[in-house]
């Protein structure tokens, strides 16, 4: 797990959370278009490594939340969309997922997170 994401939650070295990503992505705005408007303060592996810590905290914490009738958990979702994945390219593969359990997924993930201690692996906690 990287340490670029902090105990606060915030990504690399910005001041953006990573709630701030999960509920950007819940809102049905892409990646591209985060980007579009955060430009100086994140890269597109700022928010890839976000996710992945999302999928790794949501992992440690609710694994086996499910996607009702899918059978396709919320980490799942996660690691797709950090490994670069689009929700256009999840709902090709995935027919039975929609875009409103995706945003619903990462809504989810936001709403866990937001009241989690998350400590970065690789780094003492004092």
């Amino acid at each position: 797990m990287s340490s670029s994401v902090a105990m606060n939650n915030a990504v690399g070295r910005t001041p953006i959370s990573l709630n701030f990503i999960l509920e950007r992505l819940a809102d049905g705005e892409t990646v591209e278009q985060i980007l579009e408007t955060q430009q100086r303060q994140l890269t597109r592996e700022a928010i890839h490594e976000a996710l992945a810590f999302a999928a790794e905290a949501v992992r440690t914490d609710v694994s086996y939340s499910i996607i009702a009738g899918t059978g396709i958990t919320v980490e799942f979702i996660l690691e797709k969309l950090a490994s670069g994945e689009t929700v256009e390219q999840l709902l090709k593969v995935h027919p039975r997922l929609t875009r409103e359990l995706v945003q619903e997924a990462l809504a989810f993930a936001a709403e866990d997170l937001r009241t989690a201690v998350i400590y970065p692996l690789g780094e003492e906690v004092v």
